[in-house]
């Protein structure tokens, strides 16, 4: 969290003032005419060796004999351009240049309408294209029918020599653009293919769903280089998880279906096939679809995504996962920080802590209670706890605590007493206690959740009524990723991201998503 009250560093470097002639530093000469004659003879000398210098350059650059620059394949004018990534790191920040060199098509399976990716973001003006539809005016049969629409594209574009093009394939109800650039897009995929010698890339996920879970392989050593040595196995994604409750039984991973127990690794890691991105050369991806057709009724559990789960554990060497989502973050189960910037929030100012009953949090004689009242009982502080935690202190001086899983008052300012504030959408936030739970309003008490809904949404303003936390907005329409410090490309809100999903494509647009898709009365998600 930061603080919106808190002074702008001072700048590097600062711009000198114009000193008048008569107060510059020099000898007397230097002002006189004699010696303005004499620097600009000077000048004038150093323009002439420049000249030369330059004319005899250009007469060996023309010489007959020069080497040409090895030919490359062509690509549009336009789609040959430089394109800038940032990226960000704690202590530096340096910037890398990568140059899209490779057409890459874009293919979803749609029957409702456009996706949503062309509808969000700045994705056709980026890379120069539209999506195909393999889906457009075709009737949904279940995700077989996805699969046949995919393998049809495909085999048309192998009749047209284009075996060795790249293709992405999107969902198109939940899959939008996070604002990369295309040049870096494709130098994340070529590293990948590089590293892990498999040339079809899956995203992956934090949930082991329709895949045997216990042969799942752990991140590899190259995704693990490429994090730049995070513990991508280890505790990494420890602070971005939100929704793993278990780990999977032997029972459920060998029917390849653990049902809603949102099965994690212990501990988490995003190491698991989704099927709402791949992406390879034509050929690659259509071998793939041929022996997943031929093969869907034997392994389909209920989707596509447990047929192309088989194919990539009997085929590591072909087949490989995103595991940093550099291409693609699948977030389910993610929590919000992952993508969104941290809350600005008033410090040091009185505020109203507003639960989702619209009543009042007090202290009354040392206890929390609930009031409709905007007294001084119920004016709270936020002080800065450092590490992005906050001291949330009473009118009496005494501070919220999670005293043993107890909502409690403190004199102290010990851990027990350091809040996290994080965004809940819609204007918001969720506190979060050192137990990783949240303060909940239960019908007047004050009580703690492990939940991120409803209840336990709060509303902090100042007095004068006007929201004391302001959730940051994606700059530009570039949503970052604060796991690895860089421009987010695709992102999918896959099962329970989607909420999170919603409240990104509201912040990039200001429409819910069933008005940016604009798909009438289809609102059934049927692509993962």
């Amino acid at each position: 969290m930061t603080s919106s009250s808190s002074s702008a560093g001072a700048p590097l470097t600062a711009h000198r003032e114009r000193l008048p002639t008569e107060d510059r530093p020099g000898n007397a000469e230097d002002a006189s005419p004699q010696g303005r004659g004499q620097g600009n003879y000077l000048l004038y000398s150093v323009y002439c060796l420049l000249g030369a210098l330059v004319v005899v350059a250009c007469l060996c650059w023309a010489m007959p004999g020069a080497e040409a620059a090895p030919a490359t394949k062509a690509v549009s004018a336009e789609a040959l351009v430089t394109r800038t990534t940032s990226t960000m790191i704690p202590t530096t920040a340096t910037t890398t240049t990568f140059m899209q060199t490779r057409d890459i098509k874009f293919v979803t399976a749609e029957t409702r309408g456009s996706p949503i990716i062309e509808k969000v973001g700045n994705f056709n003006a980026a890379f120069k294209t539209q999506v195909v539809n393999a889906g457009e005016g075709k009737k949904w049969d279940g995700y077989k029918s996805k699969v046949k629409m995919l393998q049809k594209y495909l085999h048309r574009r192998l009749q047209d020599g284009d075996g060795d093009e790249l293709v992405a394939f999107v969902d198109g109800s939940d899959v939008i653009w996070g604002g990369c650039d295309p040049g870096y897009f494709q130098h994340a995929y070529e590293e990948i293919v590089a590293k892990s010698g498999a040339s079809v890339v899956f995203s992956a996920e934090l949930v082991c769903g329709e895949q045997d879970c216990n042969k799942v392989p752990d991140v590899p050593d190259w995704a693990v280089e490429t994090a730049g040595g995070q513990d991508l196995n280890g505790g990494f994604w420890e602070r971005f998880v939100d929704g793993c409750k278990a780990t999977w039984t032997d029972d459920c991973s060998d029917k390849r279906d653990c049902g809603g127990l949102a099965a994690c690794s212990d501990p988490p890691a995003v190491k698991f096939l989704n099927s709402g991105f791949t992406m390879g050369p034509v050929k690659d991806i259509s071998a793939m679809m041929d022996w997943s057709l031929d093969n869907y009724d034997e392994y389909s559990v209920w989707g596509d995504q447990s047929v192309f789960a088989v194919y990539w554990l009997e085929n590591k060497d072909k087949v490989t996962l995103d595991y940093t989502g550099a291409l693609a973050a699948s977030i389910s189960d993610m929590r919000w920080e992952l993508l969104e910037a941290p809350l600005s929030c008033k410090l040091n100012e009185w505020v109203y802590l507003i639960s989702h009953r619209d009543m009042y949090v007090a202290d009354i004689g040392g206890k929390v209670v609930f009031t409709k009242n905007r007294t001084i009982s119920e004016q709270w502080m936020l002080t800065d706890a450092g590490h992005g935690k906050v001291f949330i202190t009473s009118s009496e001086g005494r501070l919220l605590v999670d005293n043993d899983r107890f909502v409690d008052l403190s004199i102290f300012t010990t851990k027990a007493e350091m809040w996290t504030m994080s965004v809940g959408g819609g204007g918001v936030v969720y506190l979060t206690s050192p137990q990783d739970e949240q303060l909940q309003d239960d019908n007047g008490h004050a009580v703690f959740s492990t939940n991120k809904q409803g209840w336990e949404s709060w509303r902090i303003h100042t007095l004068d009524g006007n929201p004391a936390c302001v959730e940051t907005r994606p700059k530009d329409g570039v949503v970052m990723n604060f796991g690895f410090h860089r421009k987010q490309c695709l992102i999918h809100g896959n099962g329970r991201g989607f909420w999170f999903f919603k409240h990104i494509v509201m912040m990039l647009t200001n429409k819910t998503v069933d008005e940016v898709r604009n798909w009438g009365e289809h609102h059934k998600l049927h692509t993962r």
